[in-house]
């Protein structure tokens, strides 16, 4: 295309058109070049695509299964994202890695066209927006305790004027600033949002918690709240069992989608029938570690 035919210059010789992004380069005499059409999408269609599945699901109450990503390995994720589960839970609390190896992590599940909500290490808004940058499809917090915590994750996921999340139009989410308002009209306003109640506290505000608006699902940290109620590796335990009963009858209450965490898949039905939203089904450190104590004791007896 001519020069001339070109205006409204972004950015170091980046012009616009209605569909269209081109190249001019300051060396006069030189054509323009072709970079890409502009309403071409940031994600993987499959990926898009099952993102906007979890997100009817979860409004029209069809069950939703997960797993969880702990190894911190790209090649790990890949393979787990063969799965047939409608996302992928990316842990960075107790998890090994970096932001490279976050970036890795997510551009492996995107190509198997899987969606992927990070669990941060916490209510953070700057680890928030290095990870919805970096272009995962939603964000988990541990150990959510209030409604305004709640209310800062939602805030910390939306750009202005409904939110306080950075721009950064050359952030991957955005296909490094070629598909910028793609992602902003398109995809972040899908993201979710779920909130882990792992504490006594964060039962009592359940109420609370469930009314901030932008919070999609809340999900029961079963463990940790053992943990937080003195009893330590018992989830069992009936004061353990009585604050779960809490948790549900207050996310009913509120119609306010519920997850858990199934060992299985007869787990998660289970889950499904005590009217569970979402059911995680393990993890791949769990399933490697499955596989190697089941091959060991063969190995062992050779």
């Amino acid at each position: 295309m001519p020069r001339a035919a070109l205006s409204g210059a972004t950015h170091n010789g980046i012009y616009q058109t209605q569909k269209e992004v081109w190249f001019v380069s300051p060396v006069p005499g030189r054509q323009a070049e072709f970079l890409h059409q502009r309403d071409r999408p940031r994600m993987h269609q499959q990926t898009r695509q099952r993102l906007r599945e979890a997100r009817d699901g979860l409004a029209h109450g069809r069950p939703l299964t997960a797993a969880w990503l702990f190894s911190g390995s790209a090649i790990a994720a890949e393979v787990v994202a063969q799965g047939a589960f409608d996302f992928l839970i990316l842990d960075t609390e107790h998890a090994p890695g970096t932001n490279d190896s976050l970036y890795h992590q997510l551009r492996a599940t995107d190509a198997a066209g899987m969606p992927v909500v990070v669990r941060l290490p916490g209510m953070d808004a700057a680890l928030a927006k290095q990870a919805l940058d970096a272009g995962a499809a939603g964000l988990a917090v541990p150990d959510l305790r209030s409604a305004p915590e709640a209310q800062a994750l939602v805030h910390a996921s939306r750009y202005a004027p409904g939110g306080g999340r950075g721009t950064h139009r050359l952030a991957r989410a955005a296909r490094y600033g070629f598909g910028w308002q793609d992602y902003v009209d398109t995809i972040a306003p899908e993201l979710l949002m779920l909130a882990l109640i792992e504490s006594g506290e964060g039962v009592a505000a359940m109420p609370q918690i469930c009314a901030v608006d932008g919070l999609d699902a809340v999900f029961i940290g079963a463990v940790d709240l053992a943990a937080s109620l003195g009893h330590l590796g018992e989830p069992a335990h009936p004061r353990v069992q009585r604050a779960i009963a809490d948790i549900r009858s207050a996310a009913s209450d509120a119609g306010m989608p519920l997850g858990g965490l199934a060992g299985d898949a007869a787990a998660a039905r289970r889950l499904f029938e005590d009217g569970y939203a979402i059911a995680s089904v393990g993890s791949d450190l769990a399933w490697l570690r499955d596989a190697v104590m089941r091959v060991g004791p063969q190995e062992q007896a050779r």
